[in-house]
């Protein structure tokens, strides 16, 4: 996600580092090492290049990796626009873009968008998907108009 930006575009990258540092408490890992694995030692082929590519394909899989390394980029896209001069008059997301959107608002600080993403990156690993969907939605039902206004929730029947 991003790897040539990453190397070829100082503003991303610097925000790609910063998600990752913030993150890595977080997490427990280094979010960089997981968007971005080495490639295969030279030499290496075969099914020893395979399994690696199998084992990188599997960790990026789970939300713990994959909602993170959604937001760092998202993030670090906009910041790079930002610094070729490109100021958005409005921001949106869906799902974690609206974490995203948030944060480039200036609505959440960096520190607490990503607090909010690895925890709920975590929870989704936790429950699986279907099981965090239906706990949002029982949530939902149970709260009052208000907040039901500010409550969108996706699931394929709607």
């Amino acid at each position: 996600m991003g790897a040539g930006l990453y190397v070829s575009c100082a503003p991303f990258r610097v925000a790609i580092d910063a998600c990752a540092a913030a993150l890595r408490p977080l997490l427990g890992f280094d979010l960089r090492a997981k968007m971005y694995p080495p490639a295969p030692a030279p030499g290496v082929a075969g099914a020893a290049a395979d399994a690696a590519e199998a084992l990188a394909v599997a960790e990026f899989a789970s939300p713990v990796v994959t909602q993170p390394a959604l937001f760092a980029t998202e993030y670090a896209l906009a910041r790079a626009l930002q610094a070729c001069g490109v100021q958005p008059a409005a921001v949106g997301g869906h799902s974690i873009g609206e974490y995203v959107a948030a944060t480039v608002a200036g609505v959440l600080r960096l520190d607490e968008a990503l607090a909010i993403v690895a925890a709920r990156a975590r929870a989704t690993d936790a429950l699986g998907a279907s099981e965090a969907a239906a706990a949002v939605a029982e949530a939902a039902a149970a709260a009052t108009p208000p907040l039901l206004s500010l409550i969108h929730i996706s699931e394929p029947t709607r």
